[in-house]
């Protein structure tokens, strides 16, 4: 078996993530999700539920009145939002771990994730238009397969980083010479094997080179794409890749990206990145209270 196969074999024996995240995961695709079916899916799992509880009736949301349904909770705190709390939640658990073949020390591609996730919506309101549904998953997800991928790159980091970074390949470019696949291709595996599909895989799939995406998933993959670099110039997460990967043209032109505006998303990127770790820890803070 050589090492593309090795890897492959990896990626698809990974655990799942829990089922209370594939569920949140088909709803924030659809525009047409209930506040009734959201909160009866986080109801049950209980520790999501609490905590989404204790954020409900805490200072940031600054309520008049103490919520104790899951239902009224997600009213307050908003449907969507709702949704990207607790799948953020829940997705943190499993990504919140060191990665040393891309020098990512506990809580980085957390961080990055999260980032990336806003991001993308930050990018639509720029353009003067709304996210895609799947846009939130997809920038969460784009940077799974560094999950399966560090061990390998770590065993031939030298390698990989003469290519990137001596010879002046993306990162990505560098990956597929050495080990014959790279983070973004065994990222869409990982979510193969848990049965996510459509726009979220193809944008996880092609997140480097959008312009590879199907033509029906490009919208979401060139938002995708431009998230991701917008959050490496914000530092956020930043790994041993850093900068080396390579913007598309195709991408910038669909966006229309211009540096203004590069910059105004990068301002609400921090500022909905830095609301979002203050939410997270006053959920945890309440829960050790």
């Amino acid at each position: 078996m050589n090492q593309r196969d090795t890897i492959i074999q990896t990626a698809s024996s990974i655990e799942a993530m829990p089922p209370l995240a594939l569920e949140l995961i088909d709803m924030l695709q659809s525009p047409d999700a209930e506040v009734g079916e959201v909160a009866h899916v986080i109801a049950h799992d209980p520790s999501s539920a609490a905590n989404l509880l204790k954020l409900a009736n805490s200072a940031a949301m600054a309520p008049r009145s103490p919520v104790t349904e899951i239902k009224q909770a997600v009213i307050r705190i908003g449907l969507q939002r709702t949704a990207q709390l607790v799948l953020h939640g829940v997705v943190a658990k499993h990504i919140d771990k060191p990665i040393t073949g891309y020098d990512l020390v506990p809580g980085a591609l957390w961080e990055f994730s999260a980032a990336a996730a806003i991001a993308t919506h930050a990018l639509a309101k720029a353009n003067e238009s709304e996210a895609p549904p799947q846009a939130f998953t997809a920038g969460l997800f784009q940077d799974l397969g560094k999950l399966v991928l560090g061990h390998f790159v770590r065993a031939d980091g030298e390698a990989i980083r003469q290519l990137a970074f001596e010879q002046g390949h993306s990162f990505e470019q560098a990956e597929r010479e050495v080990l014959g696949i790279d983070h973004a291709e065994v990222g869409a595996i990982l979510l193969e094997s848990w049965g996510i599909s459509g726009a979220i895989h193809d944008a996880v799939r092609w997140h480097h080179e959008p312009e590879n995406a199907p033509e029906h998933s490009q919208p979401i993959a060139y938002l995708v794409h431009v998230a991701g670099q917008i959050v490496n110039l914000t530092g956020i997460g930043g790994g041993a890749d850093g900068s080396q990967h390579q913007p598309s043209g195709a991408a910038l032109d669909f966006l229309d990206i211009q540096p203004k505006r590069v910059e105004q998303v990068m301002r609400e990127t921090l500022f909905e990145f830095e609301n979002l770790k203050s939410l997270t820890t006053q959920s945890a803070g309440s829960k050790k209270r």
